[in-house]
């Protein structure tokens, strides 16, 4: 369980990430992520995140079904992935 505030990072990659170097820039160096499910999360953030913020991502894609519409946000503990409209 976690105590204390926490907040949801939403939306596409570039947006997380754009949300990411605001808090760097504010002194924050440490970032605690969670996501559920846990191991589709991690996936979802090696693949589409990393690469928005610098880090290598996986050596060849682990998995092929993310496609090009996609946000995070909207799960359980905020960190779940899903599609979002091309409209």
């Amino acid at each position: 369980m976690r105590s204390g505030p926490g907040t949801a990072l939403v939306g596409s990659p570039k947006t997380v990430a754009a949300r990411l170097r605001d808090y760097q820039e504010l002194g924050t160096d440490t970032v605690v992520a969670s996501g559920y499910p846990h191991l589709e999360e991690a996936y979802r953030v090696s693949e589409l995140l990393f690469p928005e913020i610098g880090l290598p991502g996986p050596h060849g894609q682990l998995r092929s079904s993310f496609g090009e519409h996609q946000v995070f946000g909207g799960g359980g503990h905020g960190g779940n992935v899903k599609s979002a409209s091309a409209s």
